[in-house]
């Protein structure tokens, strides 16, 4: 068995009072904190535990407030992804934890700070599918799906939608079963 320690430096500033706990796949995702409660410290907090060497961890802080299990979220109130870690002999794991999952269940991020630069319809086998397209002062070329899947196409600054980027974003698109069409003149998109 390894020693681990599990550190959280910084509880985020909405932390309600009650139990901090661990939980993940070392304990089927269970939400009793017996046995995985964290010592908290001012704004830190810190739990030994001993884990089996070579463990694939995944693991979520949660707290037991009010005879119920938050777990933790993104500082817009949703789910995030579990911290993964691989147990090798005694160490320590730092959790950066960004706030927890609230009734805002993430409806919260910041809308885009400005509307989408050009709209287009893309063919799809289940019908027409929207597509908006946002091109900031960088090197960057933003496309957002309605799924909400998002993906970036990189590119030198004063770039333009050529026939070999053209079939550069239909290759971002092909694993959505959708196809990009750009028919318009050359010049007319820049990023």
């Amino acid at each position: 068995m390894a020693h681990v320690r599990f550190i959280i430096p910084n509880l985020p500033t909405n932390t309600p009072d009650g139990v901090l706990f661990l939980t993940g796949d070392h304990r089927k995702w269970g939400d009793d904190p017996e046995g995985w409660t964290f010592v908290r410290s001012g704004q830190a907090a810190v739990l030994e535990a001993d884990l089996p060497g070579g463990a694939l961890l995944g693991v979520k802080v949660c707290m037991l407030h009010d005879g119920k299990s938050i777990e933790e979220g993104d500082a817009w109130g949703g789910r995030t992804p579990a911290h993964k870690a691989v147990v090798h002999g005694d160490m320590e794991i730092q959790l950066q934890l960004e706030g927890w999952q609230d009734v805002r269940q993430g409806r919260g991020w910041p809308s885009a700070s400005a509307p989408p630069r050009e709209e287009m319809m893309l063919a799809a086998p289940w019908g027409e599918q929207k597509v908006r397209l946002w091109w900031p002062d960088t090197d960057s070329v933003y496309f957002a799906h309605e799924s909400g899947q998002r993906r970036f196409l990189h590119s030198m600054p004063g770039t333009r939608f050529s026939p070999s980027r053209s079939a550069r974003i239909s290759r971002c698109f092909q694993h959505l079963s959708i196809g990009v069409r750009m028919n318009r003149p050359r010049g007319l998109c820049r990023c």
